[in-house]
């Protein structure tokens, strides 16, 4: 017997695959429409909405980099780009995210996917929270040192000196985690 969550996750991979090889513009933009009418009607909460917003600037980017560079021959393709991203990412954001991560867990295992696959998605889950949560802490120290971003070069050297920082100290965490799950067995 299926249950919602395993419903949720095949229609997100069935209708993926669908809209995935179109590349026709009119058809994007009616999947588009049906994937923005789905995460209405399945009562998305709108916090989604703030996350689909930022994980569309890379979007942004990519479309914008295209256009500047050939606008005219690279018109299509921005667009074929920017629509079967943003549909994919309401498919996701309202199909797959409401589920929460420990239910996604347990449906993939459910779907006899490898345990150690299912390991690695909670896991990258758990740290990329945790590089946030230490990511969100620099940003509030800097700002009470009295730092306001701005368009210039010390705004952008700050950036590297926190994305710098950010990642040493990822890595060292992440030899503290190798080392724990050594220890319990998991590792050679």
């Amino acid at each position: 017997m299926l249950d919602a969550a395993k419903i949720r996750l095949i229609s997100f991979v069935f209708l993926s695959l669908i809209i995935y090889p179109i590349h026709s513009i009119k058809l994007l933009f009616l999947a588009m429409l049906g994937s923005l009418l789905l995460f209405f009607v399945l009562k998305t909460p709108l916090k989604f909405l703030k996350g689909l917003i930022y994980a569309n600037t890379f979007t942004v980017f990519i479309v914008v980099s295209l256009l500047l560079l050939d606008f005219k021959n690279n018109l299509t393709t921005a667009l074929v780009i920017f629509l079967k991203s943003n549909t994919i990412l309401l498919l996701t954001f309202s199909l797959v995210l409401p589920l929460g991560i420990t239910t996604l867990i347990r449906t993939l295992e459910s779907f006899k996917v490898p345990k150690k696959f299912t390991l690695m998605v909670f896991l990258s889950y758990r740290y990329i929270s945790s590089i946030k949560e230490e990511y969100e802490k620099m940003k509030k120290a800097a700002q009470l040192r009295g730092f306001e971003p701005k368009f210039n070069l010390r705004t952008y050297k700050i950036f590297g000196y926190m994305l710098g920082t950010l990642t040493l100290k990822t890595f060292f965490k992440a030899r503290q985690v190798y080392k724990a799950m050594v220890c319990r067995g998991f590792g050679s």
